[in-house]
């Protein structure tokens, strides 16, 4: 356990390891190695840009740790990609980009009007305003449009996180149908194996069972000196019978309880059913994915809206 001393310490450490991982972020900014541009453009918001340097600066420290040379111009090598870590700098970088280019591309419009809306505004008001009233009024109006881009960058950033996770979804629910795709088939084919090996079972069973009902026939039209020997040779057929099939005398029996012990059963009949249990449990994942599919496209659509009304 930590102890209380030790635990403002360690913050003070994480502190400080973030203002060195911000610092670096912001020298690869100005530096631009080529493995920066999957990050997209420094955002012009102050909050999207701390996050851009901290990813910058996190990735080449993923970089400096795997000794990822540094003319490779993919930021995160796929090799790379398969560890946690790996899949969340990943994640974040392609949220970081895809943030960068709804700022740049969905906000530019509706800014450029706000802005010319305002120029005029305050080229119609400054003239009938002390000097000190138009300062504090553009003040006042800086820092609306300050705490809006924010609000907007905070929904591309939303925006961003929940393409990816979209995007993530929609991936695993293609190879999922795929699946089914290929399963369904499948199971028709094993049911069919199956019940031709139960039926290829006790047709041999029928076989080996022919001399136990010829010698029954016989002892029924046996007379009374040949009754005793026709008796004998159904005793005989039948323990015949019964030590080819599992100590059974009957058909129904051995239908019931020997035909499905067999290995060519046993085999079919685990196949089938192993078949059968991984298409039910990816039905329902499947059918799990498409709900969370539906519910990433109503957030999807809630904050875009929300972002528009920003």
């Amino acid at each position: 356990m930590v102890k209380p001393e030790n635990k403002a310490l360690l913050a003070s450490h994480r502190q400080q390891i973030g203002q060195l991982i911000e610092l670096r972020g912001k020298q690869l900014a100005d530096e631009r190695p080529e493995w920066v541009k999957s990050l997209g453009e420094v955002p012009t918001y102050p909050r999207a840009a701390k996050r851009w340097y901290r990813i910058a600066g996190e990735i080449e420290a993923y970089r400096n740790q795997y000794k990822v040379p540094a003319g490779e111009v993919v930021a995160i090598p796929k090799k790379y990609q398969e560890s946690e870590r790996g899949q969340y700098l990943q994640a974040q970088m392609v949220a970081m980009h895809k943030s960068s280019r709804l700022s740049s591309t969905l906000l530019s419009a509706e800014e450029s009007a706000r802005i010319a809306q305002r120029a005029v505004h305050v080229q119609e008001t400054r003239e009938n305003r002390s000097e000190v009233e138009y300062v504090l009024d553009v003040q006042n109006r800086d820092e609306k449009v300050t705490h809006l881009k924010e609000q907007v960058s905070s929904f591309d950033e939303q925006l961003a996180n929940l393409s990816v996770q979209s995007d993530e979804v929609a991936r695993k629910t293609r190879e999922l149908k795929q699946l089914v795709e290929e399963l369904t088939p499948l199971q028709q084919q094993y049911r069919v194996e199956l019940l031709k090996a139960q039926s290829d079972v006790f047709f041999d069973a029928k076989k080996a069972y022919r001399p136990v009902k010829e010698a029954k026939a016989a002892l029924e039209g046996a007379s009374f000196f040949s009754r005793a020997k026709a008796a004998r040779q159904v005793d005989e057929a039948t323990a015949k019978f019964a030590a080819s099939c599992g100590g059974f005398t009957t058909l129904e029996e051995v239908e019931a309880q020997w035909v499905p012990a067999q290995g060519v059963v046993r085999e079919a009949k685990e196949r089938f059913g192993l078949n059968q249990a991984t298409l039910v449990q990816v039905k329902e994942q499947l059918e799990q994915l498409e709900q969370q599919g539906q519910e990433l496209k109503r957030k999807i659509m809630k904050a875009r809206s929300s972002r528009k009304d920003a």
